[in-house]
């Protein structure tokens, strides 16, 4: 009877002890696996910021290529169109002032020439042979050149004046329209930029919303993993509980034999052969 005590006894024991291992291997494997995914999801991560890294780096370094080739590009039509403006008012101004210089300098020979004209000798001997009958003519004559010269004096300024806000004109009418295709430009540009952001902005969200929802996905197949997880641990422990609880029982009866015996022992000590008479009495 104390060898099978002992042989109940070493066996729940081993039955703890075998419930005990495989519990704490169980812990150990989802420890493991925890970790494993946890590590998983950290690299997962970091591989999902370096690419979103890495694309943002090199759309910037796109961007700025593309306005910086732009900006060249603007810049050297910009200088070719004011070397162009600066030689062409150049071209105008010389060939105002030549104008000018060849309107003056044929009404002063014109203006010389009538005047040469008109002047009297300086030979008294003719001027006394003329007589006075040509005195009238020649004031006559004189008061007509000047006001010719005077004519041809006021003349000359108003050509030069002409030309010089012919040219003036021109070039306020040539500045506006390189403004106004500046400001054209500027805008155009302008637009470009912003559906380029707007399209890299678009870009950005489409492959956030791809990260996202694989978060999502990976987040819902954890979600599930735990759960499967949490229950095959609940059963385990509902299992090492109903171990427990037969274990428990059996050494309540264990007990409850013991104490039965023993009790019959006492009694068949106490009165000799009484249960063995209980016993043939009994129908």
């Amino acid at each position: 009877k104390k060898a099978a005590e002992e042989e109940g006894a070493r066996k729940a024991a081993e039955a703890r002890m075998a419930a005990a291992m495989k519990w704490q291997k169980f812990e150990e494997e989802a420890a493991k696996k925890a970790a494993e995914e946890e590590a998983a999801w950290k690299a997962a991560e970091e591989q999902a910021a370096q690419k979103q890294q890495f694309h943002e780096t090199v759309t910037a370094e796109l961007q700025a290529f593309k306005n910086a080739a732009m900006w060249q590009s603007f810049e050297e039509k910009a200088a070719k169109k004011a070397v162009s403006k600066a030689a062409e008012e150049e071209a105008a101004w010389k060939a105002a002032e030549e104008q000018a210089a060849r309107k003056a300098k044929e009404a002063a020979q014109l203006v010389m020439a009538t005047v040469t004209a008109v002047e009297p000798h300086s030979d008294e001997t003719a001027l006394q042979a003329a007589g006075k009958a040509k005195n009238a003519e020649a004031n006559q004559k004189g008061k007509q050149q000047q006001e010719f010269r005077e004519k041809i004096a006021l003349k000359a300024p108003a050509d030069i004046l002409r030309t010089a806000e012919e040219a003036a004109r021109k070039a306020a009418e040539k500045a506006r329209g390189e403004e106004e295709a500046r400001v054209a430009a500027a805008q155009e540009q302008q637009f470009r930029e912003t559906v380029t952001a707007e399209l890299q902005a678009f870009k950005n969200a489409a492959i956030w919303q791809t990260f996202e929802e694989k978060a999502a996905k990976k987040a819902a197949e954890e979600e599930r993993a735990w759960k499967a997880l949490l229950g095959r641990q609940q059963r385990a422990e509902q299992a090492i509980e109903e171990e427990e609880a037969r274990v428990a029982a059996a050494k309540r009866w264990q007990k409850l034999e013991e104490e039965a015996a023993k009790k019959a022992a006492e009694e068949e000590r106490r009165v000799p052969g009484r249960l063995q008479r209980r016993v043939w009495q009994q129908p």
